[in-house]
């Protein structure tokens, strides 16, 4: 079975599933990817797997991928197949359409270039800093009714993206260092090609997909265009994400909807179609420690398959200076924290299948990109779990 992914009405990459290969987790005693060291800028990252478990290796991560941001200074289809934990023949074309499309060159920091970030993250460190949860909701709202404003008033889907997006990236931290992008828009093209990579990986089978915390809309937009026809509900606890959902379907004629949400506190009468995937990118680093009531709510779901695009705490090195810092920085501003170990808690219990856990790449203050996709697994007849997909 394949699922076609189109960028407008052009039919560019396939979703290829079953017995197809597309860059499977591999298991068990199953050959790991070497890590080579020196001048090798296309080094691949050893990964530990165990259980059905992908985890990256952050030390060696580190080192092959300061070795190629040394060699290469840009960000090729090499470099993100490691980001995304594949090989460069592994790229959907969708995928390597966008990679060219943007610039990611960059310029590995050192000397007082360097000294001047860390004194600027060691300065935010030090002073007070916003806490997610449920009292940030009024700036989501004042946020997101800027963007309803602006969208409301040009019919673009460009107006969608995220005031954090249109920030220039002064300095990001790719491939374990920080780097100086040479393009202001480098994170938000990251994210366009993530978007490609999602679609074609891990979403082309589902009946409909929920992105929960979808914000303004603008990853719920770009799903719709990859994956035309395909129902697509964005939730989201602040009103004007509903109302800019209505009106890019409106625009578009898009299959989308949208849908007021709390993950704080979850809507128990919503029901999730059968055979969809749940998304969330950016949005459950909002809930900190509280996680529970959504995590519950997900496993009474039981969809088909869950992809969260979410800072992963507990993959930091605390032994890194580079890393201690990422770490310090989230916990000071209450970001996600305990969900990885939960999931894998209830992957030994048999109640879930981890697919993927991946760190990709961060803003200056910590690595807010990573991958972490599960599913549960269906109780049969017998009372004992089993494989829903």
């Amino acid at each position: 079975m394949r699922a076609a992914v189109q960028t407008g009405s052009d039919a560019r990459a396939a979703v290829q599933t079953g017995s197809d290969a597309r860059a499977a987790v591999q298991t068990g005693s199953d050959a790991r990817a070497a890590v080579q060291t020196g001048s090798d800028a296309s080094a691949t990252l050893r990964m530990r797997c165990d259980a059905g478990l992908a985890r990256q290796n952050p030390s060696q991560a580190r080192l092959a991928g300061r070795n190629a941001a040394e060699a290469g200074f840009t960000l090729g289809h090499e470099e993100f197949a490691k980001l995304l934990g594949t090989t460069a023949e592994g790229l959907p074309e969708i995928t390597r359409e966008a990679i060219d499309a943007h610039d990611f060159r960059m310029t590995p920091l050192a000397g007082s270039e360097l000294r001047a970030v860390e004194d600027r993250v060691r300065a935010a460190l030090n002073a007070p800093l916003p806490v997610s949860g449920p009292s940030r909701q009024p700036a989501w709202e004042a946020g997101w009714g800027d963007i309803l404003a602006r969208f409301a008033g040009s019919r673009d889907l460009a107006d969608l993206e995220p005031h954090y997006f249109r920030k220039p990236s002064r300095t990001m931290r790719v491939l374990g260092r920080y780097v100086r992008p040479q393009s202001p828009r480098f994170e938000a093209s990251f994210v366009d090609v993530l978007q490609t990579w999602l679609a074609a990986r891990w979403l082309g089978e589902a009946t409909a997909i929920y992105e929960f915390g979808c914000g303004p809309g603008h990853n719920v937009a770009a799903f719709a265009r990859l994956l035309p026809e395909r129902p697509i509900v964005g939730l989201d606890w602040a009103t004007p994400s509903q109302e800019l959902l209505d009106l890019v379907a409106e625009s578009t004629g898009y299959p989308i909807s949208g849908r007021r949400f709390d993950m704080f506190a979850p809507d128990r009468e919503l029901v999730l179609k059968p055979g969809s995937a749940v998304v969330t990118i950016g949005a459950m680093e909002q809930l900190g420690e509280r996680f529970e009531a959504f995590l519950g709510f997900l496993l009474a779901q039981a969809p088909a398959l869950c992809v969260h695009v979410e800072p992963l705490h507990e993959m930091y090195d605390a032994s890194d200076p580079f890393e201690q810092a990422a770490k310090r920085y989230a916990e000071r501003r209450g970001y996600l924290r305990g969900y990885l170990p939960r999931l894998e808690f209830l992957a030994r219990e048999g109640r879930i299948e981890l697919l993927e856990v991946r760190r990709h790449l961060g803003s200056e203050f910590h690595d807010g990109w990573g991958s972490l996709v599960w599913h549960p697994r269906r109780k049969n007849h017998h009372g004992s779990s089993q494989d829903d997909r």
